[in-house]
């Protein structure tokens, strides 16, 4: 067993350990900050070791006007960190999804609508809980990002070991939750937050078994959420 498969098995023992088999909205939140922490540290970890030039920094922004394909605890951890800020990502999340609510997957994948978080000097305004697809896209040529946000043609070239690392470590987290019979589904951010929003029961609901958001499921369930992604190639 590798190292990295030693941290993911201990991960999702951790959160078994964590949840009872009726887990709080609290304990949900915890255990996926505790997630969000595990994937920083492999990507860190991979940053230290392989050194990899990367042109993804600080205000560039340009992968933030893209779908972004969200588990039920991001969307719950996201929606509690907003929920008492006095600030208009309700309404710019509404407003986002009113835009793309009635496309399909190859509209939704290949139209440009901003992120509603993302500030006009293009920073993150929920860079700390930020969900996992925003984690794990480095990509080493800027130009070939800004292209890409402009043509909606050729994709971008990104690096595949941080992709790979998050996406099984997010796997421990969504296995964990179906052990206790708590089901999670690929769905739309601007869809999915809006919900949250709207209806603070939403998260407590999914605890109790329900089906709670159903309308922001993604319209092709069969497909990964990584393969959701607009432009990840994960060739470098």
């Amino acid at each position: 067993m590798t190292p990295e498969q030693k941290s993911i098995n201990e991960l999702k023992s951790t959160i078994l350990s964590e949840l009872s088999e009726a887990p709080s909205l609290g304990d949900l939140i915890f255990i996926t900050q505790n997630t969000y922490m595990t994937i920083d540290h492999h990507i860190d970890l991979w940053k230290a070791n392989d050194n990899p030039s990367f042109a993804c920094q600080s205000g560039c922004g340009h992968c933030c006007f893209q779908a972004v394909w969200v588990t039920e605890p991001e969307v719950i951890l996201l929606a509690e960190a907003i929920r008492n800020q006095d600030s208009p990502l309700l309404k710019r999340a509404a407003e986002m999804n009113e835009i793309t609510k009635s496309m399909d997957l190859e509209e939704r994948k290949n139209t440009p609508v901003a992120c509603p978080f993302l500030y006009e000097d293009k920073t993150c305004f929920v860079y700390e809980v930020r969900p996992v697809a925003c984690r794990f896209v480095y990509s080493n040529d800027e130009t070939a990002c800004i292209n890409d946000l402009q043509n909606r043609t050729e994709g971008v070239g990104v690096f595949s070991r941080p992709i790979d690392q998050a996406n099984q470590i997010r796997s421990a987290l969504v296995s964990a939750l179906y052990d206790i019979d708590l089901h999670c589904h690929t769905l739309d951010l601007n869809a999915a937050l809006t919900i949250a929003m709207v209806d603070p029961s939403a998260g407590e609901r999914w605890l109790n078994g329900e089906n709670s958001f159903e309308k922001a499921i993604a319209p092709d369930q069969t497909v990964d959420i990584i393969d959701l992604s607009r432009g990840v190639t994960g060739d470098i």
